[in-house]
Formats: structure tokens, C-alpha cells, sequence
């Protein structure tokens, strides 16, 4: 038997991050910091920001502060994808189609954006550099993907009779 919350919360992590780091790429708009416009690195950096503090926030490529980024969200991505498919099993079974299971995920993933970015993140920072590193949608856009890819993965292990949680 083969785990299924591991590796769909993993890909899932690799949506959110391809995601957002795209969208703010293509963006390029100014970010929480005057002078600093959205791109591929400012999501990586501001997520280690809010993490090490604000000097860590840039628009250039800087490998540490881009590397804490993405383990931050890859834990984050773990820590909150394992409940969320646990909870596509619990609602909808071991047997659960994709459609059901993607439509689940997207909305568990809108439930972490909600939550998390815009309670948590933003209700802690003074000025809100994670949330305005790319544009705003851009994160409810991502958080959709990471639910939609934890739901797909989901379904599609299961199918293949892989059922360990």
C-alpha cells in the first residue's frame, strides 16, 4: 500500500508555488515595498519575511531567503494538505471521483486562503508584504490550485487502489 496524503500534498505544494511565482512574474506590479515590483522571486522572499523579518523581502534572486520560502510552503503544504485528504476521504470516500474530490480540494484550499493569508498572515503583519508580493487574486488563485491538485491526486491514487492515508 502506498501513501496518498504525502505525495498529493507535495504536488500540491508545487502548484501553489509554480502558481503564484508565475503569476507574479507576469504581473510585475508594485509590491508593499516602494520600489520592489512582483516578480518570480518576491513571493518566495516576502513568505521568508514574514518568517525571518522584513529585511529578507526583495525582488532579486537570493538563494537563502528563496529556499526558506519554499520549504515554508511545502511545510505548509504538508501540514494543512494531510487533514485536507483526510477530509476528501471522510466526505466522500475511499472511492471518490475526481470532480468531487478536485471541486472538495479547490474549496478547502479557498477555506487555508481565507484563513490563513488573510486572517493570520495579514492580521500579524503592519504592512502586508506576503500578500501584496504578487497581486492579490494571484493568491486566491494559487491556494485554488493547491486545493485542486490535492484533490486530483487524491482521487487518481485511489483509483489505482493506493488507499493509505
Amino acid at each position: 500500500m502506498r501513501v496518498v496524503g504525502l505525495p498529493s500534498s507535495l504536488l500540491a505544494s508545487a502548484a501553489m508555488l509554480g502558481t503564484i511565482t508565475s503569476i507574479a512574474e507576469v504581473a510585475a506590479v508594485p509590491t508593499a515595498v516602494q520600489g520592489v515590483d512582483s516578480s518570480t522571486w518576491t513571493p518566495l522572499t516576502a513568505i521568508a519575511g514574514f518568517i525571518f523579518g522584513p529585511d529578507a523581502f526583495h525582488g532579486d534572486f537570493a538563494p537563502l531567503p528563496i529556499a526558506a520560502g519554499v520549504a515554508a510552503v511545502v511545510m505548509f503544504s504538508v501540514l494543512f494538505g494531510l487533514p485536507g485528504v483526510a477530509l476528501i476521504l471522510v466526505t466522500q470516500g475511499r472511492r471518490c471521483g475526481v470532480m468531487g474530490a478536485v471541486t472538495q480540494g479547490i474549496a478547502y484550499g479557498l477555506f487555508l486562503q481565507v484563513f490563513f493569508m488573510c486572517l493570520i498572515v495579514n492580521g500579524v503583519q503592519d504592512q502586508l508584504t506576503v500578500y501584496e508580493s504578487a497581486p492579490r487574486w494571484g493568491w486566491w488563485v494559487a491556494h485554488a490550485a493547491f486545493g485542486a491538485t490535492l484533490g486530483a491526486v487524491t482521487s487518481l491514487q485511489l483509483e489505482r487502489r493506493q488507499v493509505a492515508l
